[in-house]
């Protein structure tokens, strides 16, 4: 399971913590997001960006820290904004792509994002500058509770606890079985299964060369 560990770590954190609390990309910017305003934290300089049109945020990647994607699961819309968080280019999948049912988007490597059809239950990569997608998996079989992404692969957890990665190609890799109410952290070389309703560590992965790697200890 070939993860990025950088990537990785920001995925899945923010995947799973609020987005009240501070979140920090690889050059160590800090963003945070309050009634649906985006704000950046440069050394001594803090940048903003608020679109009352789409309304509310419901995902932010900040994989790489020089462009931010928005999305907006209300609207269908994904926003890419610069380092200084002005807008890009504005991305309505709902017109686009008015056949897919979508409730999902990541960046993804060469200019793409990975997009989920729920209708179809299948993993698509859309080409930003193509204007075109392909669907690089078939149905899944499972239902889906969350998903998270980096720049190569896409993590998914069932409603049945068991967690999977996609790369780009469409291959998908089993990676275990989390327990019932519970979230995976991954902080720095460690992944931690957290119980949601104590914060107790249920079990740690082991991280090395960017893998995600067996259990240390149950």
């Amino acid at each position: 399971m070939f993860l990025n560990k950088i990537n990785l770590i920001l995925i899945l954190l923010y995947s799973f913590l609020s987005y009240s609390q501070p979140m920090l990309d690889i050059l160590g910017n800090e963003y945070q997001i309050t009634n649906n305003e985006i704000q950046k934290k440069e050394f001594n300089k803090v940048y903003k960006y608020k679109n009352i049109v789409l309304g509310r945020v419901n995902r932010i990647d900040i994989v790489n820290p020089l462009q931010t994607l928005v999305y907006y699961k209300n609207q269908n819309t994904v926003v890419l904004l610069d380092k200084y968080l002005s807008e890009i280019q504005t991305i309505n999948l709902l017109e686009i792509l008015p056949e897919i049912q979508n409730n999902y988007a990541g960046m993804a490597n060469q200019n793409q994002l990975w997009l989920f059809d729920v209708h179809s239950k299948r993993i698509i990569l859309y080409s930003i500058l193509n204007e075109n997608y392909r669907y690089i998996t078939t149905n899944l079989e499972d239902e889906i509770s969350w998903m998270s992404s980096n720049l190569n692969y896409l993590l998914y957890l069932t409603k049945a606890g068991k967690l999977y990665e996609v790369d780009i190609y469409g291959k998908i890799n089993f990676i275990d079985v989390l327990p019932p109410n519970a979230r995976l952290e991954i902080i720095k070389n460690t992944g931690k299964v957290i119980d949601n309703q104590n914060e107790k560590i249920l079990f740690e992965y082991q991280i090395k060369n960017g893998k995600l790697e067996g259990r240390i200890n149950n």
